[in-house]
């Protein structure tokens, strides 16, 4: 009898070890995870897995079935966010910093896309996720194979890399190293306006060539998409920086450019070019994304053709990866990224629209008032005969919404 009880406790046991484990093996063509690590702000969903764990089932450039509740959504198993078209999710398996294994869509909110979580963001902008019914952290999620390889044409195109290593670019200057880089496109005054990699976030090894670019340039207004105020202060070096003896702002904006968030974020950051002049530096954390997109608004509200923001776009695919017209990889990356992102926020294709009615439009979409487009366009503008009329519309503009508002 007693021998009967140390079985059975022993297969309680190993069932309880089991069930706490966070991937488990007990089909060779699929993985299970027993709960969640945490969903990120962007609404990625995060697991507790290594590289080398998920590896061992599958192969990048697989197609999987990821079924969680009655849910079920088939991904490609990727490395970097670029490897699949903006808004298309994908199981992204990478070490950033620490091993990384999450559900995610590139430039969009796999959490709140597919019913999982709702994010609530205070008015202080923090926030929390509320998970939606039948859902929570242990909900279990299972990965099954679908199709051997069958993204792998398409990943080995994309997948492309970078490293923080100054001495594995020596082709490259300083400043592109820092992908810093001053904007003219459309009618942009030369020396206005300029993007960058974080002058701050020491992340990527970039943070002290793009304060010292930002500094020679004479950079007197930052516009910071990446973080918040309170990020800013917590980095080692932060008060001896050029960055933090100028004007700045800081509206840590979303990934998905059309979430309510991001608009937010957006509309607060061009009111501040709006209402204060001077020489500005747009950074997120890599200059890429968020930079990308941010900068083209401004670029199409000066005027600017699709082939000058599709260009100015892709530089930064050239200052981290090396890429050029001449690579497959630059289309693809061009029309699956950053074209179709475009499309989106303006809800027009971009490659026929009237970008400058397009970007006023989006403007007014998120919240900014005519004058305030117009003084944009003041503050971007060479001193010239135009620029003079940009001042005494906004002037106009102004005075109208004044006398608006005060018979309202």
């Amino acid at each position: 009898m007693k021998v009967k009880n140390k079985i059975i406790s022993w297969l309680l046991c190993a069932l309880v070890v089991m069930a706490m484990l966070p991937i488990s093996a007990f089909a060779e063509d699929s993985l299970r995870f027993n709960g969640i690590k945490e969903i990120s702000k962007y609404g990625n969903i995060k697991f507790n897995a290594t590289v080398a764990g998920v590896l061992a089932k599958f192969d990048y450039g697989d197609i999987l079935t990821v079924s969680f509740g009655e849910k079920s959504v088939d991904v490609p198993l990727c490395r970097n966010y670029s490897d699949v078209d903006a808004g298309c999710p994908g199981f992204f398996v990478r070490v950033d910093g620490e091993d990384e294994a999450l559900l995610a869509i590139s430039s969009g909110n796999f959490a709140e896309t597919y019913g999982f979580a709702k994010k609530i963001v205070n008015l202080d902008r923090t926030f929390y996720w509320s998970y939606f019914e039948g859902f929570d952290e242990n909900t279990v999620f299972t990965f099954s194979l679908k199709e051997k390889a069958g993204y792998l044409s398409e990943f080995t195109l994309r997948n492309i890399s970078y490293t923080d290593a100054r001495s594995d670019y020596p082709n490259l200057t300083d400043a592109q190293f820092a992908n810093f880089r001053n904007i003219t496109c459309g009618k942009i005054a030369k020396g206005v306006l300029y993007r960058s990699a974080t002058p701050v976030q020491p992340i990527h090894n970039r943070n002290t060539y793009a304060d010292s670019c930002c500094a020679a340039a004479g950079v007197t207004h930052f516009v910071n998409l990446a973080e918040n105020e309170a990020t800013l202060q917590s980095y080692e070096g932060y008060n001896n920086t050029y960055y933090s003896r100028m004007n700045h702002i800081a509206v840590a904006a979303n990934v998905d450019f059309t979430c309510a968030e991001t608009k937010a974020a957006f509309c607060e950051a061009f009111r501040y070019m709006a209402q204060n002049s001077g020489i500005y530096d747009v950074h997120c954390r890599e200059g890429k994304d968020r930079s990308g997109i941010f900068a083209a608004v401004l670029e199409c509200l000066m005027g600017a053709d699709c082939e000058e923001i599709c260009n100015d776009y892709m530089i930064t695919y050239y200052n981290y990866y090396g890429i050029t017209k001449a690579d497959a990889s630059y289309s693809v990356i061009l029309n699956g990224s950053f074209v179709k992102t475009m499309n989106k926020l303006f809800d027009a294709d971009i490659k026929t629209a009237n970008l400058k009615k397009e970007a006023v439009e989006y403007l007014r979409e998120i919240g900014l008032k005519p004058s305030e487009i117009v003084s944009l366009q003041v503050n971007l503008s060479e001193n010239n005969v135009e620029s003079v009329l940009y001042r005494v519309l906004a002037f106009v503009l102004q005075t109208v919404e004044a006398l608006v508002n005060l018979f309202r």
